[in-house]
């Protein structure tokens, strides 16, 4: 006969107390009761020395914490004593276990979850019996005499929030069952307690109703609408307005009978078997239920995994419903609160109603086959998986799980649940803002929905979707507007998911960022170790960069650390193999003061500034289009290490950052993204040194490229600054050479020859000293480019011609485009239009394939020119007006745009259309108001005399559209393309 050993009890629902078969032993001092309490609060899991000394400590600990910390285990395990409950250690964590451990908050959850169970399933008086028990529990306040230790507010909290949510379930199963008095004094209790408690002020107004006390039920509705009116500034919630309504009607229906129990060994009908009621609103699911039902068809072991809150058990619900109305039966099982395997079967059995004996595996296959069971939160069961295969092979059941996790076992089908979606349509909201607003107008009636759903987007849009925190957050439109709530959130303020918190759940969801410390707690060392290193950068980034940047990783693979993160719901991935961190995961780990080791910012940025440096040279000689694409799939992680060296002060890595980006974001048409970092990086480096007037020529570079007529000042005091002295510049690269070239090419355009001249002459002279092709290149291209400004267009065309045999032969056709837009000025200009169009037909075939919209508007440009020569203006006014489209809606450069009017109007002039030609060149006039440039100079005289045709023919109206047309030049762009 087996003897029966001793029982170590951990109190923490009270002060924290050990009682070893019924004999109280002294804990220790606060700091080693604390350690107890973490141990058993997170028994068997392992907790960290980290955790346990920011739960002493908190963000500020003594160089002695983990000596300290070792010291307290070693008094416990004194304390504890014997085999029946021990420390164990694992590398840096320790877990509290034994065969005879019991701790309150394990017995206080698993008993709530019962009770839950049971008034779920329609057996009240159970419900209501299962719940007092396990209120007993309580001594008092929780973890009482440790209020002075950081880890006592939260947890403290979190439990007490567990406990009001049980007296209010306990509340609803004594009405229910008819003990209306009892009913009223529990939730009475609750509304002293927690005066906003709505529910249970429902609860108690609705048993003095059915009490006979409707004056009382009244006074009761009376009592929270004020206190709510008066205290928090808002409406009661719709469900207590509309129970007042019922009340003073007198038809509020009586509370749901107590149900029958099922017989013994029958799988009873949904409701019976616990299966909950459908979420309202059950919004952004019903593709995802349809994809679980099929494969329920096939497969015997389905699991939806995501992070907590993500909606995995409502999915679930509603899956079981589904299969249910097929009229094949279902039963839903929660195991929340449940460890072992042992356990997790026996509930199960119970659910349906079969005695489990010795073998609950055995048990359940007697269950009949097609028969759907749901286990929720199967991720608390260690060891689980292995079970459920064992009993698939002997029974005929399918089961349907959730879990934060995959079991990875034979034959499991793993079905991920991913947020909501943020995507609108047909005018409606999305489902995220959806489920929003609906929980929004809980709890302030007077929501105007229409109006709230812009604001109800961007919250959803900065929780990601993720159903918890938009639930959560939600209820602060209690005192804050929709509007108030969205501009917190994109401001990186107080969020609200650390502490806005549930009360009708376990400790480990009563808010996201204890769904998300749970999950974090649950990952694998390299996986911990690596999560606030990519909570630094922002949105979706390679596996190639994750492992550069962050690797190789401490006693592991990143890759796996990569999988682990994305097993856990703490990361996405996408088809072409990217991982981001949901944006509220990685805000939350960026603010976490847990103790774990802090992240370097400046050596993350540093690392992914030597991996730019690495990956962009090839964009200085040519268009390369593979680099491109590789910069682009981590476009987001390099705007964040931008924004974080920018927002650190950190202003070499920002030079260094944007130095190495400046070519991508040229080939790439991102001109206003481009000069908004160079602005910063300008700001932070001044103009002294090296990099601080390299970035001095860029600022003028770009804004020559976006218009802005300060260009030629920003370039002229940078250039003159540095000088042409090749041995006094440093190394000769092609910001230099390219600053004087666009200098010269600015210079021409408002036929200051001589300026560009000596401009074109100081970049030949740079490129020279350089011997560098790509350069040389670069200075003949403005060579002809000024020499067709002078009217050389001999001289232009044949130092293009130099430039493209060279290009040619390197491959590279996003300058071979430039060169031949080039040399289609030149042949225009030498009269040789058949040529020019020939080129420009090699142009457009070329840029198709380009990624620049800068170019492509370019070449159309130069081909509208093309065709007006040939006299041809139908073409050319279609290639104009797309040239129009790309500059206003992507690179509005006043100088390109302006050329392009006066095309067009040449266009008009040709077709005798005077009074629009008119419009058009005052259109073109007025863009280049605040310049010295002329729209006359930029254009063929041949080309300009017919808008002087259509001058004199109008006479002095000519002059008066023109005005007009200058004045609202944007206005006339507008008018062209959407007529």
């Amino acid at each position: 006969m087996a003897t029966i050993g001793p029982v170590t009890e951990v109190r923490l629902l009270g002060p924290v107390r050990v009682v070893v078969n019924g004999t109280e032993r002294p804990v220790g001092g606060a700091k080693q009761s604390a350690v107890l309490a973490v141990l058993a609060l997170r028994s068997p899991r392992l907790a960290s020395t980290d955790q346990l000394i920011d739960a002493v400590w908190g963000s500020a600990p003594p160089e002695s914490a983990r000596t300290a910390v070792q010291v307290y285990v070693s008094g416990l395990r004194k304390v504890l004593g014997g085999d029946a409950a021990l420390i164990e250690r694992d590398g840096d964590a320790y877990r509290l276990v034994g065969p005879s451990l019991a701790v309150d908050v394990t017995d206080f959850e698993r008993g709530v979850s019962e009770g839950r169970s049971a008034l779920r399933a329609g057996d009240p008086v159970r419900a209501a019996r299962l719940l007092d028990d396990a209120l007993s529990l309580w001594r008092g306040s929780p973890l009482s005499g440790l209020e002075s230790l950081p880890f006592h507010a939260d947890s403290g909290r979190a439990l007490d929030d567990t406990r009001v949510a049980a007296l209010v379930d306990r509340a609803d199963g004594l009405l229910r069952s008819g003990a209306l008095e009892d009913a009223i004094r529990v939730a009475r209790q609750v509304t002293i307690e927690r005066p906003f408690e709505e529910r249970a002020w429902c609860l108690l107004a609705t048993a003095r109703y059915h009490a006979g006390r409707q004056a009382e039920a009244l006074d009761t509705c009376s009592e929270v609408r004020r206190r709510l009116g008066d205290e928090l500034g808002i409406d009661p919630s719709p469900e207590l307005a509309a129970l007042e309504l019922s009340i003073l009607r007198q038809d509020l229906e009586p509370p749901l009978p107590p149900s029958a129990p099922a017989e013994r060994g029958a799988v009873p009908d949904a409701a019976a078997t616990g299966l909950p009621a459908l979420p309202e609103p059950f919004v952004g699911r019903d593709d995802l239920v349809a994809a679980v039902v099929e494969r329920l068809g096939t497969a015997r072991l389905v699991n939806l995994v995501g992070l907590g809150g993500i909606g995995k058990t409502s999915v679930a619900v509603a899956v079981g419903h589904r299969w249910s109305e097929c009229g094949r039966p279902v039963v839903f099982c929660e195991l929340e609160s449940e460890s072992e395997p042992s356990g997790a079967l026996d509930r199960l059995c119970r659910q349906l109603g079969i005695d489990p004996g010795d073998d609950p595996a055995e048990a359940l296959a007697v269950v009949e086959a097609g028969t759907v069971v749901v286990l929720d939160n199967i991720e608390q069961v260690e060891g689980l998986g292995a079970v459920l295969v064992g009993i698939l092979e002997v029974g005929r059941l399918t089961i349907l799980a959730t879990s934060r996790r995959p079991l990875r076992v034979r034959d499991e089908v793993v079905v991920p649940v991913a947020p909501l979606s943020l995507r609108s349509s047909d005018g409606r909201p999305s489902p995220a803002a959806e489920l929003f607003l609906e929980r929004v107008g809980r709890v302030r009636a007077s929501l105007d929905r229409t109006a709230a759903i812009e604001a109800g987007e961007r919250v959803c849009a900065a929780l990601d979707g993720i159903p918890l925190a938009i639930g959560l957050v939600a209820a602060r439109a209690r005192v804050l507007t929709v509007e108030q709530i969205a501009a917190r959130l994109e401001a990186g303020g107080d969020s609200g998911l650390e502490r806005t918190r549930r009360r009708d759940g376990p400790a480990r969801q009563a808010s996201l960022a204890a769904v998300v410390v749970s999950s974090i707690e649950a990952l694998e060392p390299t996986a911990r170790e690596l999560l606030p290193r990519v909570a630094e950068l922002d949105g979706w980034m390679s596996l190639d960069l994750v492992e550069t940047v962050f690797g190789p990783a401490p006693g592991g693979s990143v890759i796996d650390a990569v999988e682990d993160l994305v097993d856990a719901g703490l990361a996405d991935h996408d088809d072409d193999g990217r991982v981001r961190l949901r944006r509220p995961i990685r805000e939350f780990v960026r603010r976490r003061t847990d103790g774990s080791r802090p992240v370097d910012a400046t050596a993350v940025v540093a690392r992914v500034r030597t991996w730019v440096e690495g990956l962009t040279p090839p964009l200085l000689d040519r268009h390369d289009d593979a680099v491109l694409a590789l910069v682009a799939r981590d476009q987001d992680p390099l705007r964040g290490a931008l924004a974080r060296a920018r927002d650190l002060e950190l202003a070499d890595e920002l030079a260094a950052l944007v130095l190495a980006l400046h070519r991508y974001w040229l080939l790439s048409g991102r001109i206003t993204e481009a000069r908004r970092w160079i602005e910063a990086a300008c700001g932070l480096a001044g103009s002294d040194g090296v990099n601080g007037w390299r970035l001095q020529v860029l600022r003028g570079t770009f804004a020559a490229y976006a218009g802005d007529p300060e260009a030629e000042a920003i370039l002229a005091a940078a250039l003159d600054r540095v000088g042409t002295d090749p041995d006094g510049v440093g190394p000769v690269d092609r910001v230099l050479v390219n600053g004087w070239c666009v200098r010269a090419a600015i210079s021409a355009q408002r036929d200051a020859i001589e300026d560009a001249t000596a401009a074109a002459a100081a970049a030949s002279a740079l490129a020279a000293a350089s011997a560098d092709p790509t350069l040389l290149n670069l200075a003949n291209d403005i060579t002809g480019y000024v020499a067709a400004y002078a009217g050389d267009f001999a001289a232009a065309l044949e130092a293009h011609r130099a430039a493209l045999v060279t290009l040619r032969g390197r491959g590279d056709e996003y300058d071979v485009v430039n060169v031949l837009t080039s040399m289609v000025d030149d042949l225009v200009g030498l009269g040789r239009v058949e040529e020019a169009l020939a080129v420009s037909e090699e142009a457009f075939d070329l840029v198709v394939r380009q990624d620049s919209v800068a170019l492509r508007a370019q070449v159309l440009t130069l081909r509208g020119l093309a065709l007006v020569c040939a006299v041809r203006p139908g073409e050319a006014r279609g290639c104009l007006l797309e040239g129009l489209r790309l500059g206003r809606d992507h690179l509005p450069d006043p100088f390109q745009q302006a050329v392009r009017l006066a095309l067009l109007a040449v266009c008009a002039a040709v077709a005798r259309q005077d009074p629009t030609a008119a419009r058009l060149w005052g259109a073109a006039e007025g863009l280049l108001r605040d310049t010295r440039i002329s729209v006359r100079s930029q254009l063929p005289a041949g080309v300009v005399a017919e808008v002087d045709g259509a001058r004199s023919r109008l006479g002095r109206d000519f002059e008066v559209r023109a005005e007009l047309g200058g004045a609202t030049a944007e206005r006339v762009i507008d008018a062209l393309l959407d007529p």
